[in-house]
């Protein structure tokens, strides 16, 4: 997401001018929520040693890296874990350090910032060399407050740092306002609070000493799974390329 469209003040103001269309997006909103297919979280282990490298370097120690997060974390839109996010990430990683890489996956369907400060840091096999949070869709849809959200930012690094983890680094928050299974009313509501927590988000990172990577699903045919919410193996695939290439390893080796 660009700056230009992302800018704080803009993004909560576009959310702002859109009230009126509330009440369409609200029975929208409920329509959507009947008829969007409950798609399960992947199938498989959420843990495994994955190694792209060369041979000549296969006797580094691993980087080990913790993902954790909502739904897309934990591969909801796909069948097995291989084919989301953690173990694509994973690959594309140590294809760019030439270095195995251990990999753990934490997090549920559904769960907002609050609910993985709560309830899922404690399950993360510390020490890391780094953490990657995907986190954003339930806190739109739950219209957090700016202010609660910065502040769970801050306070999700700092412990995350204080328990062991090397680095932290955030994904953008998912766009939700181009998300095919979301009638029109709904996406003019949700995507400029997207636009305003993701803003709110790359500051705090910026403050806190967190990474924001700078990368997003893109636009392609077979990036979404079938219910139109959620990415396919397909859209897995290229998100955890677009990471890997915002991502400065030198900063984050372990």
């Amino acid at each position: 997401m660009s700056n230009s469209r992302r800018t704080g003040r803009g993004a909560r103001l576009r959310f702002w001018l859109q009230l009126p269309v509330f009440p369409i997006a609200f029975v929208q909103g409920k329509i959507a929520r009947k008829t969007i297919p409950t798609l399960s979280e992947a199938a498989g282990p959420r843990t495994g040693v994955v190694n792209d490298a060369n041979a000549a370097s296969s006797d580094r120690a691993p980087f080990s890296l913790a993902m954790l997060g909502e739904s897309t974390a934990v591969g909801v839109g796909v069948e097995r874990q291989e084919e989301g996010l953690g173990f694509y990430l994973a690959h594309a990683l140590s294809k760019k350090m030439d270095r195995a890489v251990e990999l753990q996956i934490v997090g549920k369907n559904g769960v907002t910032l609050e609910q993985i400060r709560r309830s899922f840091v404690d399950q993360i096999a510390f020490p890391v060399d780094a953490v990657v949070v995907i986190l954003g869709v339930n806190d739109t849809t739950g219209l957090t407050r700016g202010s609660k959200w910065a502040s769970g930012i801050a306070s999700l690094t700092h412990e995350l740092e204080a328990r062991g983890a090397g680095a932290v680094l955030f994904s953008p928050v998912p766009p939700l306002g181009r998300f095919p299974s979301l009638p029109r009313a709904v996406r003019s509501m949700l995507g400029p609070r997207v636009d305003y927590l993701d803003a709110i988000l790359e500051d705090v990172c910026g403050k806190e000493g967190a990474h924001y990577l700078a990368a997003e699903l893109p636009d392609a045919p077979g990036v979404m799974s079938h219910d139109g919410f959620h990415p396919s193996a397909k859209g897995y695939a290229l998100w955890a390329e677009a990471l890997t290439a915002a991502w400065n390893v030198e900063k984050t080796r372990g």
